[in-house]
């Protein structure tokens, strides 16, 4: 017999319960039961650590590290590929960072449970590429991406995505989305020139865009072969904003 939390078993129904399958959420990851604490290993702990550090860096070095990891068009197009994901831990000021960092935990934690870790940073830095590639193929040369934001919406946008599919209300997303898109265009100079203004937006499209598309792949589909055909849907949105990268560049080859 083997001793078991209330009593004894067999060694046969040991090892039978052992094998049972974790319950999931809708979209795959491990059902909490009672909630669970804020882990050192969240997907919030992460993003955010690593968006204060390059924060912090960039204080100290005076905007030495913004300067390399800011998604810039004609740096992007010299060869500076790295940039349209790096913008997604930018911050420019100490407030933008706070500001940005706050927006980032708490949309993490609202979702975290429902989606998992490893989805949430997939989506975060799939959305950071899309923004960054959209304005790269449709922005002027002198477009810029920096801050993050972009990235923040489009995890609301997946939300907004996999709550659409679920039939729920997604008006408090839709609002919140709405606040989100004119702080990042007030944060990014709202009153400068038209062209500046198209690119912020082009920007936000991509960002939101990609976002959106992740929660419908998210979303969709049975059980079975749910994390295949994730990973594959994923990989596909990646593939296609590297596709919009490389026909711009092919066009300035051209």
């Amino acid at each position: 017999m083997v001793e078991a939390s209330v009593g004894f078993q067999c060694p046969d129904d040991a090892r039978r319960s052992g094998g049972v399958r974790q319950p999931r959420t809708r979209t795959g990851a491990p059902l909490q039961v009672g909630g669970r604490p804020l882990s050192q290993y969240s997907a919030a702990v992460i993003l955010v650590g690593i968006k204060v550090v390059v924060g912090l860096a960039d204080l100290v070095t005076g905007g030495a590290v913004q300067a390399m990891l800011a998604s810039v068009n004609f740096l992007v197009g010299a060869g500076e590929v790295w940039r349209l994901v790096t913008h997604a831990f930018t911050s420019g000021s100490l407030l933008t960072l706070a500001i940005n960092a706050l927006f980032l935990f708490f949309i993490c934690r609202s979702i975290e449970a429902e989606i998992g870790r490893w989805r949430i940073i997939a989506v975060y830095l799939l959305s950071a590429l899309g923004s960054g590639a959209v304005l790269f193929a449709l922005g002027s040369p002198t477009g810029v991406l920096a801050g993050g934001l972009t990235a923040v919406l489009g995890l609301l946008a997946m939300n907004t995505a996999l709550k659409l599919r679920r039939s729920e209300d997604i008006k408090p997303d839709l609002v919140f989305l709405a606040i989100l898109v004119v702080f990042n265009l007030v944060i990014g100079g709202f009153s400068r020139d038209v062209l500046g203004v198209v690119n912020q937006l082009l920007g936000i499209l991509g960002g939101v865009g990609f976002g959106f598309a992740a929660g419908w792949v998210l979303g969709h589909g049975p059980r079975e072969g749910r994390t295949r055909r994730q990973v594959l849907g994923l990989s596909g949105l990646a593939v296609l904003a590297l596709v919009l990268v490389g026909a711009r560049l092919a066009l300035q080859l051209a």
